[in-house]
């Protein structure tokens, strides 16, 4: 290498993959670092004790999900995720059973993965455009090589070629990946918080759950989630099912199966849980509760009292419509980031939390390229 050796490649590398780690400390959680991971950033002279304080927003999107499966529709969809942050440092919010926090940390670990392949990206982007100038610098360095003072301005000049063309280059995929991780995997999160959290009060033989399908979705939402196309009943299905059929991560589109996570990137189809004999409702777009006699309301209500103990340990406060989530949801929602259609969501909190995870991440990212082409400069 004419401009950097390896060990000065494999530095300003691992500069960029600190920055990131550090992302995933405050964001993602401390569990899925490895102790590689660990020495690296303590090496750097991050102190690893002061993280974990704060909420990671992953967990607080998966709490959010099993909150809003036992709360009254109209506070789950106005509490603001500063309120919900609250609730869970007040130590109102149950603690997680061991077949929770399994879940969590399967999702720390997949997000975690995502993230440092991204900056894996950024790289092996690096490492080429520096083989590349390596290339186009070289007969220029065999005509001047006696003369210091021009090969100083030249490197300079080289350095200073590579890190536009870094910035550049590496803007168009970081923007897209960086949207699609964050919006996949807290959407994933919520998703899952919610299936967890029923089948702790209904069982995982009696847990059934629907989709809802904005009417902005795409043909596989609608072919997977809806029985008969567009504005149809949506198809039930059991715990059993969403849970067996894992992800659809690696698989070809033809081969994509209805799972707890999005069906795809950018999907906002949500999860709600369904409750045996209700009926769909063509005008509501909801399961509602059908018409019942006295009798009949009284045995509910008696059956009732237990999950609505348990549903209360993990609400968000406020009226509990007999811990059944009626999903009015408004159809008139804008699309954002049109170039590939995310919906926003009907939930205030799953709104500002996507967001402050995004904007972390591309400042994470941003500020990890301009420390890595400050580097350069100063071992030119």
């Amino acid at each position: 290498m004419l401009l950097f050796n390896p060990d000065q490649i494999e530095k300003i590398k691992l500069n960029i993959k600190k920055d990131v780690l550090v992302f995933v400390l405050e964001n993602v959680g401390m569990l899925a670092l490895t102790e590689l991971d660990k020495k690296l950033l303590e090496s750097s002279g991050i102190d690893l004790t002061k993280f974990g304080k704060e909420i990671p927003i992953l967990e607080a999107a998966y709490k959010f999900g099993m909150a809003v499966n036992n709360s009254d529709p109209r506070i789950a969809k106005e509490i603001s995720f500063h309120e919900f942050n609250q609730i869970i440092k007040s130590n109102k919010f149950l603690p997680l059973d061991k077949y929770e926090q399994a879940s969590l940390n399967s999702l720390v670990f997949d997000t975690t993965g995502d993230v440092k392949r991204l900056a894996d990206r950024v790289c092996n982007k690096l490492e080429a455009i520096i083989s590349e100038k390596d290339k186009i610098l070289k007969p220029k360095l065999e005509k001047i090589i006696q003369e210091k003072t021009k090969l100083a301005i030249l490197k300079r000049q080289t350095v200073q070629e590579m890190a536009s063309e870094l910035y550049h280059e590496s803007s168009s995929f970081i923007t897209f990946d960086l949207v699609r991780i964050s919006q996949y995997q807290l959407h994933s999160a919520f998703n899952q918080g919610i299936i967890n959290q029923q089948i702790s009060i209904e069982g995982y033989d009696n847990a059934k759950f629907w989709f809802y399908v904005y009417p902005q979705a795409c043909p596989n939402c609608i072919e997977h989630y809806l029985t008969a196309g567009k504005d149809s009943r949506p198809i039930i299905f059991g715990a059993d099912r969403l849970i067996e059929n894992g992800s659809n991560i690696g698989r070809k589109v033809k081969d994509w199966q209805p799972t707890i996570n999005s069906l795809h990137p950018y999907c906002r189809c949500e999860l709600n849980s369904y409750i045996n004999g209700w009926i769909w409702d063509e005008q509501t777009k909801t399961f509602n509760q059908p018409v019942l006699t006295n009798e009949q309301r009284e045995k509910i209500k008696e059956e009732n009292i237990e999950l609505l103990k348990k549903r209360k340990l993990r609400s968000l406060g406020g009226p509990i419509s007999k811990g059944i989530i009626q999903n009015k949801i408004q159809t008139d929602l804008k699309e954002i980031h049109q170039h590939n259609k995310i919906i926003i969501s009907k939930y205030k909190a799953v709104n500002e939390y996507e967001k402050l995870f995004k904007e972390r991440f591309g400042n994470s990212l941003g500020f990890s390229i301009e420390n890595a082409i400050k580097l350069m400069v100063k071992m030119i």
